[in-house]
């Protein structure tokens, strides 16, 4: 079924939950701005004089969880101006750094608790999001999978870093 096919109740209820789903999430952004959490931990970083593969490191696992509980936009207003300097200072590339910060924010918006892809694929087909995983291992990668070995492949040796 696609979009076009679902009834105008089904798009409005599919657009409600999304609508609220960003709203919590820029209210959640808002909140962490004005209590300065991203320049406590941009400055916390900063301190550990990490190597550029220690930072990606770092970034990874700072915006896998970010991505868990905020939307996309959110982060990149939030994330990309403490994190780029930092980036250009260890020799990252910005297009590397974009690259990362895309495929992390993906993943987080596959992974639950707000996961809003998985809202709307559960929304779109009928089906509880339990069924969103392929219950045979074997079967085929699902999505996550595919976007951690991205970013593994992304982070083994990057071209920018000497």
């Amino acid at each position: 079924m696609s979009y076009s096919e679902l009834s105008i109740t089904d798009r409005a209820t599919i657009q409600v939950c999304l609508s609220q789903g960003l709203s919590l999430a820029m209210l959640f952004a808002h909140v962490l701005t004005t209590e300065r959490i991203p320049h406590t931990i941009a400055e916390t970083i900063i301190g550990w004089g990490l190597p550029a593969w220690g930072f990606l490191i770092v970034m990874n696992l700072l915006l896998s969880a970010a991505g868990n509980f905020m939307e996309p936009s959110a982060i990149l207003l939030i994330m990309a101006p403490i994190l780029f300097p930092i980036a250009t200072q260890l020799g990252i590339a910005p297009i590397h750094l974009g690259i990362i910060m895309v495929v992390n924010m993906e993943i987080g918006m596959l992974t639950p608790p707000v996961g809003l892809n998985l809202f709307v694929t559960a929304g779109i087909t009928g089906k509880p999001m339990t069924n969103m995983r392929p219950r045979k291992r074997f079967d085929f990668k699902c999505p996550i999978e595919v976007m951690n070995e991205l970013m593994a492949k992304h982070n083994e040796a990057p071209p920018s870093i000497q």
